[in-house]
């Protein structure tokens, strides 16, 4: 199983196009993906505990096992109409290079295989952004392959490492 996505965007679709796996899931009216590499599980949403000073992206931080992840509201990152939580939704528990972290989705749908001639490069649809990585085709329409690690921009990414330090 190919696991792990390149650096530029012609790579990462080449990576896709070699054969990798992908969680898909709903969220709002999309159908998203990550690499199943960055994939730790997937569990019922729980109680979050917020914290003051963080941006709308990250709804607080959630104990799995002893450790203290942050949640990231996906619908705020990509754009979608926030909405609380609810009990009917799902938590991804992945991870990128720096941290682990917590997704709120509405649902996961399925471990999807790409074919290479089903997948495109996100900077001819989406031209400067750094947070889909990839389109993918399927006999359901099109599924945004997200790029984990650059979900959060910089200003997050600082407001969050504050948060966790002691």
């Amino acid at each position: 199983m190919s696991s792990q996505w390149k650096d530029s965007p012609s790579a990462e679709v080449g990576e896709a196009a070699a054969g990798s796996y992908l969680l898909v899931f709903s969220i709002g009216d999309r159908r998203c993906a990550l690499s199943l590499a960055e994939v730790e599980r997937v569990v019922r949403a729980a109680a979050v505990t917020p914290l003051p000073h963080l941006p709308e992206t990250i709804l607080g931080m959630i104990d799995i096992q002893g450790e203290v992840l942050p949640v990231i509201d996906l619908r705020v990152v990509l754009g979608l109409p926030v909405q609380p939580l609810s009990p009917g939704d799902q938590f991804i528990i992945a991870h990128t290079p720096v941290r682990r972290l917590t997704l709120v989705i509405d649902q996961a749908l399925e471990v999807h295989h790409c074919l290479p001639e089903n997948v495109t490069d996100s900077s001819h649809v989406f031209p400067g952004s750094d947070q889909v990585k990839a389109i993918l085709r399927d006999e359901q329409g099109l599924i945004q392959v997200l790029n984990l690690a650059q979900l959060l921009n910089q200003a997050e990414e600082k407001a969050l490492t504050q948060a966790l330090e002691p």
